[in-house]
This record gives C-alpha cells, structure tokens and sequence, in this order.
C-alpha cells in the first residue's frame, strides 16, 4: 500500500478481510499477530467498510484485543465506527474489567475512546462507570513482620496511575484541551475522516 495505494488498496484490503474473518471465526482475538493485522486493517480501511465487516462479529470479543498496542487500536477504531448497537454490545464485552483496563498501559485508550463516542450515559454508566465507583479492592501492604490489608477505591487508584489519571482528565477536560496526550494517543482518540 505504501508503494501503490491506489492500484493495490482495493485487493490488498479484500485480502486481508478475508484473512480477518478467518481468524474470528476461530476466535483468534487474543494473537498479537491477528490484533496487528485487525489494526493496519483499521487504518487503511474506511470506517463504512470497518462498520460493515469488523464491527458486529468483533463487539463480543473486545476484551481479547485490548492486550497490547495493535488490539487496543484496533478496539479504539471498532468503537469509532460502530453503530450504536455495537458500542453496547462492546462495552457490555468489558464489564467488569473497567478498572484494570484503564489501569493497563495501553488498554485505557480502548476506553476512553469509548466512552468518548458513546453517547448512551446510561449504558457507560452501567459498564463502565459504575465498576469505577462502587467496587473497592483490599490490598496487602508488609510492613515490617506484621501484613496489613487495607482496602484502595478504584477511582484513587485512576488518579494516582500514569493512565488511568488520563481518562479522569479527560472526563473533567474539553476536547481541545488534550494536551496531556502524547502524539500516539491522540493519533488513536481522535477520528481520521473527521479531522
């Protein structure tokens, strides 16, 4: 695509398609390799065409991609393009792992850039929001012979994380003023054929 974007694009993009739906057939969400090829798809393909052929079959599994750096940007770009009823179903894929996804060094993109274009507050709320204010986790601290538990809320533990102190900016911040965001998590926030 680099060398020939025009000649090539069109059966490159069919090519790798196919490869796509292949391996979420055998569900093979969770492969480094499948994540980096779901991605570079994502960002060669317009978002009609991710709408129509990512979307619906991937929104169940969305868990699975946000392992590492290529599933979060392709989970990002699903969450971009998807219908209303894909966001749901995405968001209902992360239930219950809202707080280690945003605490995850590249998960929280995936996040945050749903909650961004979800504008369903009740549904963000139900998935995602409410894990964040109501669950409480005890950790163990050694201090000295004796261990003591104590419990941590998750939303001081967002605060006081390097990413999970970026979606509570973000929550509290307008849109023009990202400039905690390096030029990598902008790339992925933000939408392509909008700007």
């Amino acid at each position: 695509l680099a060398d020939q974007p025009t000649i090539k694009k069109e059966q490159t993009l069919a090519f790798v398609l196919k490869l796509l739906q292949k391996g979420m057939e055998k569900s093979l969400y969770g492969f480094h390799y499948f994540q980096y090829l779901m991605a570079e798809y994502c960002d060669n393909a317009t978002g009609r065409e991710i709408r129509q052929y990512l979307c619906s079959t991937a929104a169940d599994h969305a868990i699975h991609l946000l392992g590492g750096r290529p599933g979060t940007r392709a989970a990002a770009a699903l969450g971009t393009y998807s219908t209303p009823k894909d966001r749901k179903a995405l968001l209902k894929s992360l239930k219950g792992y809202a707080l280690s996804g945003l605490l995850h060094r590249d998960a929280y993109l995936a996040l945050i850039r749903l909650v961004q274009v979800t504008d369903d507050v009740v549904t963000v709320n139900k998935y995602i929001l409410q894990e964040l204010v109501t669950t409480a986790t005890t950790q163990k601290k050694n201090d000295g012979d004796d261990d003591v538990s104590y419990e941590q809320h998750p939303l001081l533990q967002l605060a006081l994380s390097d990413t999970g102190s970026k979606f509570l900016l973000m929550l509290l911040t307008a849109p023009r003023d990202r400039k905690i965001l390096d030029p990598y998590e902008q790339s992925v926030l933000t939408d392509p054929e909008n700007t």
